[in-house]
């Protein structure tokens, strides 16, 4: 399962970010391609039985920057171009998973 990779990587970053602290809720942008709740699935898989368990994820989607076949039109997303309805061409892949903000306890 390719998601479990990416969660695990992600994971092994955040415990390291994090100094071993477990955080309260934590951001995770996923990108084109990778199925949310296969990496949920994989988040409850890669967590259960630890501290982690208890994190609240917040899942987002993270899209690539395209420029549109027709005027040059920069725009971010997966669909045709919001300005001309052009298709698009992808200039700055998303990364399939990245770690957003997180939130540690205050104690």
């Amino acid at each position: 399962m390719y998601e479990r990779e990416l969660v695990d990587k992600v994971l092994h970053d955040l415990i390291r970010l994090t100094n071993r602290r477990v955080p309260i809720a934590v951001e995770i942008a996923l990108g084109p391609g990778v199925d949310q709740n296969q990496a949920e699935l994989a988040w409850k898989e890669l967590t259960y039985g630890t501290e982690m368990a208890d994190v609240h994820v917040i899942w987002e989607r993270a899209y690539d920057v395209m420029v549109c076949t027709g005027e040059g039109h920069r725009f971010i997303g997966d669909d045709a171009c919001p300005y001309c309805g052009e298709d698009g061409v992808v200039v700055e892949a998303a990364p399939p998973i990245s770690l957003g903000h997180w939130k540690l306890d205050a104690a």
